[in-house]
């Protein structure tokens, strides 16, 4: 399946919206809604994970000294957390950063809409980051935790 252009989507909202800017705007600040609820809800996992690695490492969980696979757990469970953090501030600044849409340039609806998409897209684009970046960060913990429970963990 093809994904449309940007032109493309922007001819399409025109047509069905018409003349209703109102119409548009409100179909878009959907798409924002959508997107920063979504944000939200990676922040709030950002945030679990960001309070795992804290407990794992001040629990001394990893520091036993019996525990054979020490040092690759630590690095596992720092990299962890500060790949949580870059894709947290990924979330706050890139997604959930605040622009009204009567703050969006254009003198024409066409315009409004054109950069609308690209505001959109600009934000889609870090959530897609910053998702990334969570998921390479639970394999990390999911390693690290591995190595601390599985055989020969000590």
């Amino acid at each position: 399946m093809r994904t449309m252009s940007r032109d493309e989507e922007c001819d399409r909202i025109l047509r069905f919206g018409g003349d209703d800017v109102a119409r548009i705007a409100e179909a878009l600040d959907k798409q924002f809604k959508l997107m920063h609820d979504r944000a939200q809800l990676l922040l709030g996992i950002c945030g679990v994970l960001i309070s795992t690695s804290v407990v794992l490492m001040t629990g001394k969980l990893i520091g036993r000294p019996d525990f054979t696979h020490h040092e690759v757990s630590r690095v596992l469970l720092w990299s962890a957390g500060l790949v949580e953090i870059l894709a947290a501030g990924i979330v706050v600044v890139g997604v959930l950063r605040l622009r009204w849409m009567t703050q969006i340039p254009g003198e024409s609806p066409r315009e409004w809409v054109m950069t609308s998409l690209r505001y959109r897209d600009q934000k889609t684009r870090a959530y897609h980051a910053a998702t990334l970046l969570v998921v390479v960060a639970m394999a990390f913990y999911q390693v690290a935790a591995m190595l601390a429970f599985g055989p020969g963990a000590g």
